[in-house]
């Protein structure tokens, strides 16, 4: 949207004067994130690591909208006045998001606000307030009246200037039923309570706002664009299978799981160790090897053997090498993709992600000058 918000806002810039020049709404911006996270559910892997944290065979459909909607709840907190102030001075004084939402559950006033949500069970407060957590950094207070580091302003939530929250807040949870029905439908279970789960669904909405908020990927609302979530699905999908979050059957090679794994990667003739590992038995539940051998021994060929075999079968979707020094990670990094070129007629990128260093194949990229995020919460988290 061009100009000064005209309501509730998630994103901004501003031109060389700092004035506010384009902005995009926070219902927009929610519906986003919650794509990502609906997208990133179904793929099987993902939703078979989660299934098993929370402890249940599968995450049922009626599950996986609930965690849609929780996502998109993730920035419910720049319905605050102090947040909006930031766009709009008017308002008065400036805020954060994330602390005056923590300060707002414990105080009750969004548990009244998001009361149709208590049906879905003692898991939902928590895994909302890890939604809300969504910058990386947890927050150690028990979510009871008064316990939160930053207390409750109750005018950041008072209507003012034509801008109310709760009406905000209400909108965007009625829009919610639109998007995702199966969420409020009377039945269902209740929404899982394992910490391990709660941990793996913070990294999942992280991983969703980061996507989410890239302009490239999700550009800002134009006057006149056609419905939001509609465009946001699409984007959604095509960026997964851009980043290889979703690897689909044409990723993984066309020769097939016949194909000896360690032929696939090198031209030498495998060791009895390497043949070892290639025959592992693969129950398709998970599992752990571990291969110890002198250095010079072959043990990443073994790896990237072992790594070829499961992707072929759809087991993984990727593989990471966690080295001691940047002088290996630089080395291996070569070695892997040779490999990759060698075993795949559509090679996954291979990235080398070490302090000083940043590639993708044969792309080099740096860290942005003067990089920092638009509106820190750091003095916040003390």
């Amino acid at each position: 949207m061009r100009g000064q918000p005209t309501t509730f806002w998630a994103k901004l810039e501003r031109d060389d004067q700092g004035i506010v020049s384009t902005w995009h709404p926070l219902r927009d911006h929610c519906a986003d994130v919650a794509v990502v996270v609906e997208t990133l559910l179904r793929l099987p892997l993902w939703r078979n690591r989660l299934s098993r944290l929370a402890g249940l065979v599968d995450l049922d459909e009626i599950t996986r909208a609930r965690l849609c909607v929780l996502a998109a709840l993730h920035d419910v907190g720049k319905f605050n006045l102090g947040f909006q102030a930031k766009g709009l001075p008017a308002l008065g004084q400036p805020a954060g998001h994330v602390t005056p939402a923590l300060a707002a559950v414990t105080e009750g006033y969004l548990n009244k606000r998001l009361a149709s949500l208590a049906p879905w069970g003692p898991g939902t407060l928590g895994l909302l307030v890890t939604s809300i957590c969504h910058h990386g950094r947890p927050f150690g207070a028990r979510f009871d009246a008064g316990s939160c580091r930053e207390p409750f302003r109750r005018s950041f939530w008072s209507p003012r200037l034509g801008f109310n929250p709760a009406n905000g807040i209400d909108a965007l949870l009625t829009t919610c039923q639109d998007w995702f029905p199966q969420a409020f439908t009377d039945d269902g279970p209740a929404l899982p309570t394992a910490p391990a789960f709660e941990h793996a669904f913070a990294g999942l909405v992280m991983l969703a706002d980061w996507l989410g908020s890239n302009v490239d990927y999700f550009p800002f609302t134009e006057q006149g664009d056609p419905d939001r979530i509609a465009a946001s699905r699409e984007r959604a999908e095509r960026i997964a299978h851009k980043m290889w979050l979703s690897v689909g059957l044409g990723m993984r090679s066309p020769d097939g799981p016949e194909v000896d794994p360690f032929d696939r990667i090198s031209a030498f003739t495998p060791t009895d160790a390497q043949r070892a590992v290639c025959s592992l038995h693969n129950s398709g539940g998970g599992s752990i090897a571990v291969f110890e051998s002198e250095t010079g021994s072959g043990k990443t060929e073994a790896a990237l053997a072992h790594f070829v075999r499961l992707f072929t079968q759809t087991q993984v979707d990727g593989l990471y090498f966690a080295l001691p020094t940047r002088t290996s990670a630089t080395q291996m990094f070569e070695r892997v993709r040779h490999a990759v070129r060698r075993a795949f007629t559509q090679p996954p990128p291979v990235a080398l992600a070490v302090p000083g260093y940043l590639k993708i194949d044969e792309v080099s990229g740096s860290r942005l000058p003067d990089f920092r995020v638009q509106w820190p919460d750091v003095d916040r988290f003390r």
